[in-house]
């Protein structure tokens, strides 16, 4: 191999991995973009439902408080009635 095809050979493999560099970087800032993009459309989507009173958070504790009220007055299991007994010595 001539001086003349080397040169040109590490030339041509310096553009492939210079063209390799660059597409990763694409990715990389791509990637980036689409997940604030993601993230501050999420948000968005939590503080409209905030700002119009459609709180999800409260809506889900009166839910859960009429579960727990059922389950306590319909359980009346050993545990139950020895937390009881416990709880009136403690007084």
């Amino acid at each position: 191999m001539d001086p003349i095809q080397k040169r040109e050979l590490k030339r041509q493999a310096w553009m492939r991995l210079s063209a390799q560099r660059r597409r990763a970087g694409q990715l990389r800032g791509r990637v980036v973009a689409i997940s604030l993009i993601c993230f501050v459309v999420l948000w968005g989507v939590v503080f409209a439902q905030m700002a119009t009173g459609n709180d999800p958070v409260l809506a889900g504790k009166e839910k859960a408080s009429t579960t727990h009220a059922v389950a306590v007055t319909s359980g009346k299991s050993k545990k139950n009635r020895w937390k009881k007994e416990w709880w009136k010595k403690k007084r």
